[in-house]
């Protein structure tokens, strides 16, 4: 197997990018060309970077957190729940009542 005609193939590669930064901003190509290498180099940093992130955060050298102690569930109040429950039939009876009986009122012209 024989690497060098790609070892080639990248060396005219990056003597073009070069290049291509000697004429920049006269040749449109050759921006596109610089912008397009910008972004990989970014992309690939970014992910090395992603990658480091989360080996760390996998052995727990990130983000270690605080041991908790456990849950605490308070049980329901059922005294306070009767309460609630009566206070709110006693406001339907009352609205009941209201719907369905007219209410008296004094004719005030008289």
């Amino acid at each position: 197997m024989n690497i060098e005609p790609a070892k080639t193939r990248f060396q005219q590669g990056l003597k073009k990018i070069l290049e291509s930064l000697k004429r920049i901003g006269t040749d449109p190509y050759g921006d596109w060309r610089i912008l397009l290498c910008a972004a990989l180099v970014g992309c690939a940093l970014f992910l090395a970077y992603s990658i480091r992130i989360f080996s760390l955060v996998n052995k727990g050298e990130f983000f270690v957190g605080i041991p908790r102690e456990a849950a605490r569930v308070d049980s329901i109040d059922r005294a306070a729940l009767q309460d609630t429950l009566q206070s709110f039939t006693a406001k339907k009876l009352k609205f009941e009542e209201l719907r369905t009986r007219p209410l008296h009122f004094d004719e005030p012209s008289i």
